[in-house]
């Protein structure tokens, strides 16, 4: 029994556990113990140091009155009589003028009659530490004051740290196995339940499996690994185990059916021909028995069911998810939806608004900065009455210091959508947030959300230490990603950092892997409204000016008053965050508004690009609605 518990793993990583842990704490407790030693050295050498300074000014004030001056030596030493201090005046010949009784003659004729030219020297040998100063009277005569004690008391104080540190090694001594013991146990618990799953896996119990703890760590891993293999098995052995019960019963009948022909043939006596048909029907139950027999036989021979089984890949979830997007799909398939893109300021609002009125539509905003109240008109949201009428959805629901993130968007969206089909509507989508869009209707990758905590502690750090440097954080955790945003990007920046921190995985990993269902479905006619940006420029320099008629100023201070942090979401849209610094002094009015053109034409272009990538999208000129009211109807009465 010992010996196979010596060759558990549990024992190993006890040990190994328990060894670690002991040589980590010997080796603090080591660093303490020589640093105490070396303070209370270092305390005992100023305290002489200090000593020997009032000495000095003894003798400088009484000198020549040598009784005085032997008279303070002799207190200061009596001081310090509970260590022992011993004290000593030699002049500039190298004789002791005065000493105290302790005073270590037989070393000082060895060692202390040479010069010094050190304010303070000190000498230390394995039995006493002293400090030898040099003393120049006011008259020119040079002494060398002696102080010192013995070693004996500092290696006293040391010794009585060291009993200290040696109870709390046999602490941890003691407690270390144990410590290590948990750790094993825990480290241990999933092949245990490996091992206890495998042998209870029977015909009678094929639905035992591992537990998962929810943790994400590498214990969890191995049940997740481990469990569909245990689908395969409770699969392969309930069909055979199903099987071999059919067999079963198909092998009582014909039994049964020849036990009793053989009790009615011997229970009288019988003809040749009535022996004969008894014999007929025991023939014909035997070839059914024969035919049974070897289809089990055939079974037990061959492995190829085995072997099929162990190199299938099988994923239980993938298979779940699919079916469902199966049947959910088929509902939906059939059902239209318009969308309506395109660059800012480009009039998609205005095209949206007429398709929603020519075909009782609902407009579904997909714009991520008209989702924030505190901003309707810095970001152009529908005004009140351009909404008479026509049911606006998604548009300012949300607190400027509130944060979106693209998928948890297309779950709202794709909520808009169903309502607006539950009531008869067509669903309009209009925006020119392309990633917004994307997770709407192809599926971006499915990124785990954000815990709150890990939220705030990034925007604390952004605020305290700010984007550049977040970014250096960001370069060195996801290169990657991080060579694809600006070092100023701090939305982006602290977007990234939050989903590593939360999953353990770079930004960039999340966006290579296999895209989610897309949360909606539906045939899309995609209607792309853009200018070229000659003629896009001065509309957006237009739509500006338009925006400060109507009190975007006023609105921003606001917003400033409801949410001071420039950091806030709300406020890195633009218009908002140039506006921010217009109304807290730090900018003036023609520069605040040069930045808002610049960084407003710089956006149009990045939408531009975006949506010139969708080969889907067809494009047509603001000022031509007809001709997008006609495309949309010719889309919907084609059914697709």
């Amino acid at each position: 029994m010992p010996g196979k518990l010596i060759q558990t793993l549990r024992f190993r990583l006890t040990l190994w556990n328990s060894l670690v842990v002991l040589i980590a704490a010997l080796l603090a407790l080591y660093a303490v113990r020589e640093g105490m030693r070396l303070t209370i050295e270092h305390e005992a050498r100023a305290l002489l140091r200090d000593e020997a300074t009032e000495l000095e000014l003894a003798i400088t004030e009484s000198f020549p009155d040598m009784n005085r001056i032997q008279e303070e030596f002799a207190r200061k030493i009596l001081g310090h009589s509970q260590h022992k201090w011993f004290a000593g005046i030699i002049d500039d010949e190298g004789s002791v003028v005065w000493s105290s009784e302790n005073f270590p003659e037989k070393w000082f004729d060895e060692k202390m009659q040479r010069a010094t030219s050190s304010p303070f020297e000190f000498d230390k040998t394995s039995k006493m530490l002293l400090v030898r100063h040099p003393v120049l009277t006011q008259d020119q005569t040079r002494f060398i004051v002696i102080l010192g004690e013995p070693t004996q008391f500092i290696k006293n104080d040391v010794w009585n740290l060291t009993k200290i540190m040696i109870v709390i090694g046999t602490v941890l001594l003691l407690v270390a196995p144990i410590g290590g013991y948990l750790l094993a146990r825990r480290a241990t618990q999933p092949v245990r339940e490996i091992i206890k799953t495998t042998r209870s896996l029977n015909p009678a119990r094929l639905d035992n499996r591992l537990n998962i703890r929810g943790t994400g760590d590498e214990l969890d891993q191995i049940s997740i690994e481990i469990n569909p293999f245990f689908d395969q098995i409770s699969k392969y052995l309930r069909s055979h185990r199903e099987f071999i019960a059919n067999a079963a019963h198909e092998l009582r009948s014909p039994l049964t059916a020849i036990q009793t022909s053989v009790e009615v043939s011997l229970g009288k006596d019988r003809s040749l021909a009535e022996y004969r048909d008894e014999l007929e029907t025991v023939s014909e139950q035997c070839a059914s028995l024969r035919h049974l027999v070897n289809q089990l036989l055939e079974l037990a021979e061959t492995d190829a069911a085995v072997q099929k089984m162990a190199i299938a890949k099988f994923d239980l979830a993938a298979l779940v998810r699919k079916s469902i997007d199966v049947f959910d799909g088929v509902a939906e398939e059939d059902q239209p939806l318009l969308l309506v893109a395109g660059p800012t300021g480009a009039g998609k609002s205005r095209a949206a608004l007429e398709l929603a009125r020519e075909y009782s539509g609902a407009v579904i905003n997909m714009d991520s900065r008209q989702i924030y109240r505190d901003f309707p008109i810095i970001t152009a949201q529908p005004a009140a009455e351009e909404q008479r009428g026509v049911p606006h959805l998604l548009y300012g629901f949300l607190p400027c210091e509130a944060k979106m993130t693209a998928g948890v968007y297309a779950k709202l969206a794709a909520e808009a959508i169903a309502q607006c089909r539950a009531e008869g509507r067509l669903p309009i989508l209009v925006g020119g947030t392309g990633l917004y869009i994307q997770a709407l209707l192809t599926g971006i990758a499915d990124i785990p959300e954000v815990p709150p905590d890990i939220f705030r502690y990034w925007q604390t750090r952004l605020r305290v230490a700010g984007a550049q440097s977040l970014y250096q954080e960001l370069t060195r955790l996801d290169p990657d990603y991080a060579a694809k945003i600006h070092a100023n990007d701090s939305q982006r920046i602290t977007r990234a950092l939050e989903v590593c921190t939360a999953t353990g995985r770079a930004f960039s990993w999340w966006h290579k892997q296999p895209e989610a269902s897309p949360p909606v479905r539906g045939a899309v006619l995609r209607l792309g409204v853009s200018l070229p940006l000659p003629e896009l420029a001065p509309r957006l320099k237009g739509r500006i000016e338009q925006m400060l008629e109507k009190g975007a100023i006023e609105e921003a201070r606001q917003a400033l008053i409801n949410c001071r942090d420039p950091k806030a979401p709300g406020w890195s849209g633009i218009g908002c965050a140039e506006l921010f610094s217009f109304v807290r002094g730090e900018a003036g009015l023609e520069q605040t508004l040069d930045l808002w053109l610049r960084n407003t034409r710089a956006y149009a272009k990045r939408q531009m690009t975006w949506f010139k990538k969708d080969i889907a999208m067809r494009w047509f000129s603001p000022n031509n609605l007809d001709s997008i009211i006609g495309e949309a109807r010719q889309f919907l009465a084609s059914g697709r």
